[in-house]
């Protein structure tokens, strides 16, 4: 009888704390919580993974892509959710000016400076919204990357574009690293970007 106390006794510990899955595509706000992982079961978020490359000139603007699972940094979160984290090197009149491509994703590391700098949510199969450092002029930015073909219709040959469009966001917190925000910017905030692996 002591053995089946304490197997109930287990086994209703497990019931409380699942899991339930939900997939990303589908979820709703009312999703975002109860302990629940918001997941790519479908693997939307597949396209955006990778290297992306706006040039002009002497100025080129790379920024790197990766899919992290069960996001939720110090457990901030009564969820957890598959995101693409982010970060960019910007070159200006063939001088390297930021360059943070090896970023970590390491959720201890969030406030570490080495962490992604572009945070980025599932919209459409074909859009992001995207929060992000203007690291260089202390701006936290907001907006939206699209994808400029449909995932599941590429041709052999095809190149792949995207368009990056980030506005400041104005009264918002305090700036990155508690610097106040200087003017201008450091790159294009709207840009087409190509896909180079």
């Amino acid at each position: 009888m002591k053995h089946v106390l304490t197997i109930l006794v287990v086994l209703s510990i497990s019931l409380l704390s699942a899991q339930t899955i939900v997939p990303l595509s589908s979820a709703t706000p009312d999703d975002y919580g109860n302990n629940n992982y918001i997941k790519d079961t479908t693997g939307v978020l597949n396209a955006f993974v990778g290297t992306w490359q706006w040039t002009d000139g002497n100025n080129t603007f790379t920024l790197k892509f990766v899919k992290k699972t069960q996001w939720n940094p110090q457990n901030f979160n009564n969820y957890k959710k598959d995101i693409i984290l982010g970060s960019y090197q910007n070159i200006q009149n063939g001088i390297v000016t930021y360059d943070n491509l090896n970023f970590s994703t390491d959720d201890s590391q969030l406030l570490n400076e080495n962490y992604a700098t572009a945070l980025a949510s599932y919209d459409s199969p074909t859009i992001l919204s995207i929060d992000m450092g203007d690291q260089e002029k202390h701006k936290q930015l907001s907006g939206y990357f699209y994808l400029q073909y449909i995932p599941n219709l590429i041709m052999e040959g095809q190149t792949l574009t995207a368009k990056l469009e980030v506005h400041p966001r104005e009264n918002w917190s305090p700036s990155l690293n508690a610097q106040p925000a200087l003017s201008g910017y450091s790159f294009p905030y709207t840009m087409i970007l190509t896909k180079i692996d």
